[in-house]
């Protein structure tokens, strides 16, 4: 389970450091932190997963992943609003 933490988070780390404003990228956040959360599984999120996710995720892909949270199944809801939240 850690590599797959490990695995998505780097991910998502280079995401932010290549994208910016507007870019491919930022429009494919939500669905790779959506598959990330479900990679983890709901039972294995914790303080540290979140605190990653919100180190790693700059504050314009957060309100990307927040205006696109009804697409995210139910139980991702509250993960992704802690992620979100400053």
């Amino acid at each position: 389970m850690e590599a797959v933490v490990i695995s998505t988070m780097h991910t998502l780390a280079s995401l932010r450091t290549e994208s910016s404003n507007g870019s491919p990228a930022d429009c494919m956040i939500s669905g790779l932190v959506f598959e990330a959360l479900r990679e983890i599984g709901k039972e294995h999120i914790d303080a540290r997963i979140i605190e990653r996710l919100k180190d790693t995720l700059t504050l314009n892909q957060k309100g990307k992943v927040l205006n696109d949270l009804r697409e995210a199944p139910a139980w991702m809801h509250p993960t992704i609003r802690a992620v979100t939240k400053d």
